[in-house]
């Protein structure tokens, strides 16, 4: 299974690097801040540089992953858990946003 983490901050990278531990999983991180690749290399995971305020790029990258972990900051959750849905991705949202997530309920079950 190809699985993608948005977002490389201290959850992203923890969660990431646990997925990556015993090899069942292929991990990925994107994150635009590169300063936490390094550590994810040393255990084989790949990274992707990337702006992921915008949606049309997070749904470009996510398009070859089985599953998606959203775990970037709270002023970027709810667009790109949208982002997400749109795309058709099954997707863990660990993000904290403002916005009322069941609004994307609809989306999500179309």
């Amino acid at each position: 299974m190809k699985i993608i983490v948005l977002g490389a901050g201290r959850v992203g990278s923890a969660m990431a690097i646990d997925l990556a531990k015993d090899g069942q999983f292929s991990v990925s991180v994107a994150d635009i801040d590169t300063s936490r690749f390094p550590a994810l290399a040393k255990h084989s995971i790949r990274t992707v540089q990337a702006d992921l305020s915008r949606p049309q790029k997070v749904q470009q990258i996510i398009a070859r992953y089985d599953l998606v972990l959203d775990a970037v900051p709270g002023f970027l959750g709810y667009r790109t858990f949208r982002a997400c849905i749109e795309a058709g991705k099954d997707v863990v949202d660990i993000a904290f946003f403002p916005e009322d997530p069941f609004t994307l309920d609809r989306l999500a079950k179309e």
